[in-house]
């Protein structure tokens, strides 16, 4: 089907427009809906091929946009789901929000009493930004 559309990237002289072959879609919205929440849900293209009754090749040709979105649309409504929840008090929600938008860290202190012959220890560590793996902080003797 021919439409009457610019060629992109150029703005038409008035009155001139050019033709460019535009594909009618054969995919209803249903359809690149159901491709779109599959691949959110974690099934793999070819899985999503099989239930379409089409090639992996086409699935890929045809539903791009929607196979590149879900990855996206997917944390965006985790994310709101998350800011919600900490908007409603829930304590953890706010610390995992803390932690991973304003670098919060975590410090534990091991303290050594001592003895006449060694002497007490405090030991300070914490976990930084993303990491998981404690780090060292500080060192106090005494």
């Amino acid at each position: 089907m021919n439409k009457m559309i610019p060629e992109s990237g150029s703005l038409p002289e008035p009155g001139r427009v050019k033709a460019v072959e535009v594909e009618e879609d054969d995919w209803s919205p249903v359809e690149r809906n159901m491709v779109l929440y599959m691949k959110m849900s974690g099934a793999k293209d070819i899985e999503i091929a099989r239930v379409l009754r089409i090639s992996k090749k086409d699935l890929q040709r045809e539903f791009r946009v929607e196979l590149m979105d879900a990855g996206m649309k997917l944390n965006a409504d985790v994310v709101q789901a998350l800011y919600q929840n900490v908007m409603k008090g829930n304590v953890t929600a706010q610390i995992f929000w803390c932690k991973a938008k304003m670098n919060w860290v975590e410090k534990a202190e091991v303290v050594s009493e001592g003895s006449k012959l060694i002497p007490s220890i405090t030991v300070q560590v914490a976990t930084v930004g993303s990491e998981s793996t404690p780090k060292l902080v500080g060192v106090k003797s005494g």
